[in-house]
């Protein structure tokens, strides 16, 4: 990657230098919660609604972290109920009827959709996700269980193996699908991506009719309830490429940094950050 001077490897460690004054005001311009503009402002025009699962100021909403204002409304007060999770809170999801459902238009990912969660089942058959149509039937799902699976319409699938990630083994996963396009071709080139690698594929069904997509629901896909919880879901309009998606992962772990040693400098500071 490189802008404005920078230049980041995506193949080879880089190092970056950064200078600091410990006595200067906090930085309010560029960080903030959820849902002040500082906050909203971290994601680009792709992402149409990220969610950290954590309750809004009630506890039958969760925010919507971008600037779209699209947040989620529970089935019921506390369905689902939020818990710790590994980057804030986390929504539990009980199998039966959970779920949340968001306001994305159906226009916003009619071509190009990227879903992105921080996953852990307990006995999943379907149910992730269902992305639904004008009419609200559910014309695309995705799930996380012994096969995964990405659906379009009634007919169309695609499944993907999970070796060697066990969906089921009571850890957290980080999840991605990718949609390409809502003809029946399009189907043979989703992708699924489980803790930064690429899943390969089992089986393509690529029937079916072309469908429209919007509403996404969290928590149920194709008329079944997930069992398990669900971090950090991020949606975009676009195909987030492989380094993206490695990065990603690196990143929710806390392995894609790491920080040596502080030193300390006399002035005057560098006006520039030194990668090298």
């Amino acid at each position: 990657m490189s802008r404005s001077g920078w230049a980041i490897s995506d193949t080879a460690d880089t190092i970056i230098y950064l200078y600091y004054d410990i006595g200067h005001v906090d930085n309010t311009d560029y960080v903030g919660d959820t849902n002040s503009t500082p906050a909203e402002n971290v994601w680009d025009a792709n992402f149409k609604g990220v969610y950290h699962m954590a309750d809004g100021a009630d506890n039958e909403h969760i925010y919507d972290s971008t600037g779209n204002s699209r947040d989620g409304t529970k089935t019921n007060p506390n369905e689902p109920n939020e818990i710790a999770g590994l980057i804030g809170e986390e929504q539990e999801f009980d199998g039966s009827d959970d779920k949340i459902a968001t306001t994305i238009p159906a226009g916003d990912v009619d071509d190009l959709l990227t879903i992105e969660a921080l996953i852990k089942g307990t006995g999943i058959t379907k149910g992730t996700f269902s992305i639904t149509g004008s009419t609200g039937s559910p014309h695309v799902a995705v799930n996380w269980a012994n096969q995964g699976i990405i659906l379009l319409g009634g007919s169309n699938y695609k499944y993907f193996k999970h070796e060697p990630v066990d969906p089921d083994d009571g850890n957290l996963h980080y999840v991605v699908w990718i949609m390409t396009g809502n003809a029946q071709a399009d189907i043979n080139n989703a992708q699924m991506w489980a803790d930064g690698q690429q899943l390969t594929t089992s089986s393509i069904t690529p029937t079916g009719a072309p469908l429209g997509r919007g509403g996404i629901r969290i928590g149920v896909g194709g008329g079944i309830y997930y069992p398990g919880t669900i971090d950090e879901v991020r949606i975009s309009d676009i195909v987030r490429l492989p380094a993206w998606i490695k990065a990603t992962n690196e990143s929710l772990w806390d392995d894609l940094l790491d920080f040596g040693s502080e030193e300390r400098v006399i002035g005057p500071f560098p006006t520039h950050l030194r990668v090298s």
